[in-house]
């Protein structure tokens, strides 16, 4: 139960100008400030460099008909996402992993992660693994999965990580599967019971 010291974290996708990144956020916020009042609750407003990266490239991409529209896009979304969306910045937001979760672990009572943050993919759309939305690294942090998806995975690369998977997976208090095939690969390398 959270208490009026409780510090809770959203780790997602919140900042891509994608209607359904917004809404997770936002509908997951709204249910955990419902369900514990008292407790601090808040979106990690954080990037992966890659991401980021990858993010403000596509501004640039042109659309057939409509100049700079993706650009436009991002700058609305932003404004939109800053004026909805309970944000904490504070953080030490291009630290490498290990000291991001120790200041996890110092300053909050749990991360919730989710969305298809669990994608192992070769390419600049999604972060390499191993990233921070694994939560890898042994901590006193509270580490819960919630409609969490690896779906469009390369199954040859989860092959290849496959150990680096299970111990992260045996990290997590709580894992919510939003797709059978995230349900699938949990169940097959998740040790803890």
């Amino acid at each position: 139960m959270a208490t009026s010291t409780s510090k809770i974290r959203l780790l997602t996708y919140h900042h891509i100008p994608n209607n359904g990144a917004f809404l997770f956020a936002h509908s997951l916020l709204n249910l955990l400030q419902k369900e514990f009042p008292s407790a601090d609750i808040e979106t990690l407003d954080y990037r992966t460099r890659r991401l980021a990266a990858y993010e403000f490239m596509k501004r640039f991409k042109p659309l057939k008909g409509i100049p700079r529209f993706y650009d436009i896009r991002a700058r609305l979304w932003n404004r939109e996402m800053q004026g909805h969306l309970p944000l904490d910045t504070n953080f030490p937001h291009w630290a490498n992993i290990k000291s991001l979760q120790q200041f996890f672990a110092r300053e909050y009572t749990a991360v919730v992660t989710g969305m298809d943050v669990w994608c192992i993919i070769k390419g600049t759309q999604r972060p390499a693994f191993p990233n921070i939305y694994w939560l890898p690294e042994k901590n006193s942090l509270l580490k819960i999965a919630y409609s969490v998806s690896a779906y469009h995975s390369n199954p040859q690369l989860i092959s290849q990580v496959a150990d680096q998977i299970s111990n992260n997976l045996d990290g997590f208090e709580i894992i919510g599967a939003r797709d059978h095939f995230t349900f699938d690969m949990v169940h097959k390398y998740r040790q803890r019971k």
